[in-house]
């Protein structure tokens, strides 16, 4: 393992794992962060530069563990990048991808919920339907209308409630890009738990991924 595959590694994917080594061990702001990557590697420590051309800094970050051979050196990196983030209050994987729908549950519900909303919102349409190709009465017609339109209204609430309380507070600790992260939520508010526990399942094969650096 050559140091140069090592900071090559290192400066391509890991930028928020650098970013808390700096804020961290480094003891930097958030604003003087400014691109950080990898100038430097021995067996002791590491060397970040950052900050704005022309004026980059550099900063050496000392391991905490004792590095014998450039082949040890994953475990400890790897180690402080995971204590580093959770001293931040983030998880030392970014994610940046956000799961569609896929399996067949999942797209049938889109199909019975995008069906309620049109129901409950085209009330006019939804009763003439019902009565005249259904054969519903007027009163069994506009109930019918009425139960989608307040199983419409608790799924709003329900899953705005899912969103607020047990999305967001993944989208931040994965630290998910702010135009990803609206995306999810607005799929989030449609689709509430299939959609955490698809996000669930990405962070989990994200962790379950080691996080090589040779």
């Amino acid at each position: 393992m050559s140091t140069q595959s090592i900071i090559d590694h290192l400066n391509h994917g890991h930028q928020h794992n650098l970013e808390d080594l700096l804020v961290v061990y480094g003891k930097l702001s958030k604003s003087e962060l400014g691109s950080p990557k990898v100038a430097k590697i021995d067996l002791k420590s590491l060397t970040i530069s950052y900050g704005s051309e022309p004026n980059r800094k550099s900063k050496k970050i000392e391991f905490l563990q004792s590095v014998k051979s450039y082949d040890d050196f994953e475990d400890v990196v790897l180690s402080m990048f995971e204590q580093a983030a959770d001293k931040r209050g983030f998880s030392a994987y970014k994610i940046t991808t956000i799961p569609l729908a896929s399996k067949p549950l999942e797209l049938a519900y889109w199909v019975a919920f995008m069906l309620l909303v049109f129901l409950a919102f085209a009330p006019g349409t939804t009763v003439d339907l019902l009565v005249n190709q259904f054969g519903l009465s007027l009163n069994r017609a506009v109930t019918f209308n009425q139960v989608a339109r307040w199983i419409i209204n608790t799924l709003c609430v329900t899953h705005s409630t899912e969103t607020a309380m047990t999305l967001n507070p993944q989208l931040a600790a994965h630290r998910v890009p702010v135009p990803k992260r609206m995306v999810a939520c607005f799929l989030c508010m449609i689709e509430g738990v299939f959609f955490i526990r698809r996000f669930e399942r990405e962070v989990k094969k994200a962790e379950g991924t080691k996080m090589k650096v040779n």
